[in-house]
């Protein structure tokens, strides 16, 4: 090598090589930032049981969903006397619950595991500026997973919806921050 000129001249000494790096080991992945919830159970935790006596719209709810399976025949008016004490229980009877007549966290998640089909597109869609029962069910199990940070007050603001979008962009759905029959598909899934 010349070293006067920056010439490699032939038959002299060789030039020396840069030492390469190493390369760099990729990073593993992280988990997801979510924990690992049975939403399905979340959600039957969240709703509002339904009994003889209350009325409100998760008793609607049930109300429509036993009709829609042919436990129920009574009107959809959202209040749990008579007609819905006795769907109920003919439920309960028919699928091994427990026969209180009562539409609690077993029944609910029986109704989630046999019907989903029919349970999610039964329930109440959740948007910007709804409020109700099952908004504030909703915000309870988007809490759970860690997606929602506001008050458990019933009303679909600002942070109810954002924590709508991140759980769609994390299980791979439409990102439109309404919580209708794919989203609730997913939840009770």
């Amino acid at each position: 090598f010349d070293i006067w000129r920056g010439n490699y001249v032939a038959g002299t000494a060789k030039p020396k090589t840069q030492p390469q790096p190493e390369p760099t080991p990729e990073p593993e992945p992280t988990p997801s930032p979510t924990p690992s919830v049975d939403t399905a159970k979340e959600l039957a935790n969240a709703l509002r049981p339904v009994y003889r006596g209350v009325k409100g719209e998760t008793t609607r709810f049930v109300q429509k969903l036993l009709q829609t399976i042919g436990y129920y025949d009574g009107w959809i008016d959202g209040l749990a006397e008579g007609y819905t004490d006795k769907a109920i229980r003919a439920y309960q009877t028919k699928n091994g619950l427990d026969v209180d007549g009562s539409c609690g966290p077993l029944t609910f998640g029986s109704l989630m595991q046999k019907h989903p089909k029919e349970f999610a597109s039964m329930i109440s869609v959740v948007a910007y500026g709804y409020t109700g029962e099952i908004v504030k069910s909703l915000q309870k199990v988007l809490k759970t997973l860690g997606l929602y940070t506001g008050d458990l007050d019933g009303s679909c603001g600002p942070l109810t919806v954002a924590a709508i979008k991140a759980y769609q962009k994390e299980y791979g759905l439409t990102v439109d921050g309404s919580c209708g029959p794919m989203t609730w598909t997913e939840i009770i899934a």
